[in-house]
């Protein structure tokens, strides 16, 4: 893609950790983080060595500062953010962030605020609960809490939703979402995601 079809600039966010993962739930590769306007999904555009470092130092609820490169695609609007470094941040500082308009605050325009409320269905039947149903419950609420997300989230228990051999199964509303076969080290994906 030729460079005039994208616009680069620098971004600086601060925020509470939600975790760290990849698509293929290898090696941490993308970091999740909860800020005051919203959640974003970050690229780590760093050496294995410091992304090994970064998962054994900070855990999830961690108050970090991330900063690198922000790419919007002229043409489809979607944008693209990529950490060159990440720090622990001082309470002090995100205190400063969540009451003065800061120049740190990129994120608002690619995750705006939900209009409807979102409901998270999780089918506790019998076979999604041996497959670990459970479990995906017990994540997802303990990643809302910790993200200060559980007011605006509803969890719902539900049952048979008709495809028990790939349970678990959820659903995220009000879009309709279908995950089967879900596992609580995807919540933070899920939560990035959506929220």
């Amino acid at each position: 893609m030729g460079k005039s079809h994208q616009q680069v600039s620098k971004f600086a966010l601060e925020g509470r950790l939600l975790g760290f993962f990849d698509k293929k739930n290898k090696k941490a590769k993308q970091l999740g983080i909860a800020t005051a306007e919203g959640i974003q999904t970050i690229d780590l555009s760093l050496s294995k060595k410091e992304r090994a470092s970064l998962s054994d130092a900070l855990n999830r609820g961690d108050r970090i500062r991330v900063s690198g490169k922000r790419k919007l695609n002229l043409k489809t609007g979607k944008l693209k953010l990529k950490a060159r470094q990440v720090l622990p941040a001082s309470p002090a500082e995100i205190c400063q962030q969540y009451t003065s308009a800061s120049p740190c605050q990129l994120e608002s325009e690619t995750a705006p605020a939900p209009d409807k409320p979102v409901k998270i269905l999780i089918c506790q039947k019998s076979d999604c609960r041996k497959r670990g149903g459970k479990a995906v419950c017990q994540a997802l609420e303990e990643s809302l809490r910790e993200s200060g997300l559980q007011d605006r989230v509803k969890i719902k228990a539900t049952g048979c939703m008709s495809r028990c051999k790939l349970g678990p199964n959820v659903v995220v509303m009000p879009d309709k979402t279908r995950y089967t076969k879900f596992k609580p080290k995807e919540v933070p994906q899920l939560i990035a995601k959506h929220l």
